[in-house]
C-alpha cells in the first residue's frame, strides 16, 4: 500500500509516493505551483481567487490529479493500492484548495476565525481516485500545516530535556519555530519574496540561467550552467557579502556604487538593497520576537542548541551568509544543519494513525505568535535593518 503526500507551497509543490510497507519513498516530484502566473505572493493569489472563484483552486486540483496519475502509471499501481492522499501547505494554499474564505488573511490582524483542516475522501475534493484524504490542520494566521508537519518531525529529533532548536523554513514566506520539550513557539513572516528573487531589478527564481552562487573573484555559477539571465536569492546574498567585503556596501545598506553591474543586463540597485533589507529585517525581528516571547512565558533565557534549516531557498545558500549579513542573531557554538523537505518528512509520519495520536500531545505545547499584533515585533523590526 502507498500514500501520496503533497506539500503545496506558494512557489513550488513537492510530492512523494511513499511505500507504507517498506517505509521509504518510491518517487518524488518538485514542480512550480501553476498558480504562480496569477501572483508571486499569497495576497495576490487570495485576491485573484476572490475575483474569480474556483479559478486557482482548479489549477491545484488539476495538478494533484496529474501527479497522482503520473505516480500510479509510472509504477504500474492500481488506484486501490493508494491508501491515502495527504496534503500539507501554508494557510492560503490550503484555503484555496478547500474553498475557504481567505479574506481574513489580507487585512489586520491577518488571521482566520478557524484553523483549516479536512479529513474525508478524495472524491469530495474533485479527484478521480477514491481513497482517504487528509489535509493536516493549519496553526493560525499564515502558519499552515506545512509548519505543523515540520514541527512534528523536528520535535521527534530533540535529544534531551535541555535541547532547544531553532527551526527555519524559508520559502515565499518564512516559518520560524522554537522547540523545547515543554513549549513550542511558531510564527510566519513575509520574508521570502526578496529571497526568491521577486521584486529585484535582476531577480528571478532559481530556474535555468539564474545565478545561484557568486565567488570571491566575482565569477559565478548558474542553474544548469546556462548563460546568466538574472540573480536567484542565493546569488543575491553572495553578491551582498562580496559588496560588503569590498566596502562597496556599508552596514546600513548604502551602496557607494549604484547600480552595481555584474553584466550589462544583470545588476543590483539601492532600491534592490532596501527590498532585501525589509525582508531581512522582518526575518531577524521574527526570530528575536520568538526569543523574547519564550523568555516572557518561561521566565528563562532561551539558549539554542541547534539550528535546523529547510526550504528550497535554504538548500542553495551559503549558510555562513545568514550570519555575515545579520539575518540570524549571533548564536555561539551552535551547530547548523540543513534537512530537506521537513514538511514532507513530518507529513509522512503523520499519515500513520499512531503518529496522529502523538500529535495531539504536541499541539498542546504549541503557541502561535501573531507578529501582526506584536509590539515587540514592531520594535525589533525597526532595529534589524543593518547588515
Amino acid at each position: 500500500m502507498y500514500n501520496i503526500i503533497f506539500d503545496i507551497g506558494t512557489t513550488n509543490i513537492t510530492s512523494i509516493l511513499f511505500d507504507l510497507e517498506m517505509g521509504r519513498d518510491i518517487d518524488s516530484l518538485n514542480k512550480r505551483n501553476p498558480q504562480i502566473n496569477f501572483g508571486k505572493d499569497i495576497i495576490n493569489r487570495i485576491l485573484v481567487e476572490k475575483k474569480n472563484p474556483g479559478k486557482l483552486r482548479k489549477l491545484i486540483i488539476d495538478f494533484l490529479e496529474e501527479t497522482i496519475i503520473f505516480f500510479t502509471a509510472t509504477h504500474n499501481l492500481t488506484s486501490d493500492t493508494i491508501n491515502k492522499v495527504c496534503v500539507v501547505g501554508n494557510t492560503a494554499m490550503l484555503g484555496i484548495l478547500l474553498s475557504e474564505d481567505m479574506q481574513g488573511l489580507i487585512k489586520y490582524p491577518f488571521s482566520l476565525k478557524n484553523n483549516i483542516s479536512f479529513d474525508g475522501n478524495t472524491k469530495e475534493l474533485g479527484l478521480s481516485i477514491d481513497t482517504d484524504l487528509q489535509v493536516l490542520q493549519s496553526l493560525g494566521g499564515f502558519v499552515g500545516s506545512d509548519a505543523l508537519s515540520m514541527i512534528y518531525y523536528c520535535y521527534n529529533l530533540l535529544n534531551s530535556q535541555t535541547d532547544n532548536y531553532l527551526v527555519i523554513d524559508i520559502g515565499t514566506n518564512a516559518e520560524i519555530a522554537i522547540l523545547s520539550n515543554n513549549m513550542i513557539l511558531v510564527a510566519s513572516v513575509a520574508a521570502g519574496p526578496a529571497f526568491e528573487g521577486h521584486f529585484l531589478s535582476s531577480g528571478m527564481l532559481a530556474s535555468p540561467g539564474a545565478i545561484t552562487k557568486i565567488n570571491k573573484d566575482l565569477s559565478w555559477e548558474t542553474v544548469d550552467n546556462k548563460p546568466a539571465l538574472g540573480l536567484a536569492g542565493s546569488g543575491v546574498l553572495d553578491l551582498l557579502v562580496y559588496l560588503k567585503n569590498q566596502k562597496i556596501l556599508d552596514s546600513s545598506g548604502v551602496l557607494s556604487l549604484t547600480p552595481f553591474y555584474l553584466t550589462e543586463e544583470i545588476y543590483i540597485t539601492q532600491d534592490d538593497i532596501r527590498e532585501v533589507q525589509k525582508a531581512k529585517a522582518a526575518f531577524l525581528a521574527a526570530i528575536n520576537t520568538l526569543f523574547a516571547k519564550y523568555n516572557e512565558l518561561t521566565q528563562k533565557k532561551m539558549s539554542i542548541t541547534k539550528v535546523l534549516l529547510t526550504g528550497s531557498f535554504i538548500s542553495s545558500i551559503n549558510i555562513e551568509n545568514l550570519e555575515l549579513l545579520n539575518f540570524i542573531p549571533p548564536l555561539l557554538d551552535v551547530k547548523y544543519e540543513y534537512l530537506q523537505s521537513l514538511a514532507l518528512q513530518g507529513a509522512k509520519l503523520l499519515s500513520y494513525k499512531d503518529h496522529r495520536l502523538a500529535l495531539d500531545n504536541i499541539l498542546k505545547k504549541i503557541v502561535f505568535v501573531n507578529l501582526a499584533e506584536s509590539i515587540e515585533f514592531e520594535k525589533q523590526y525597526l532595529e534589524s535593518f543593518d547588515f
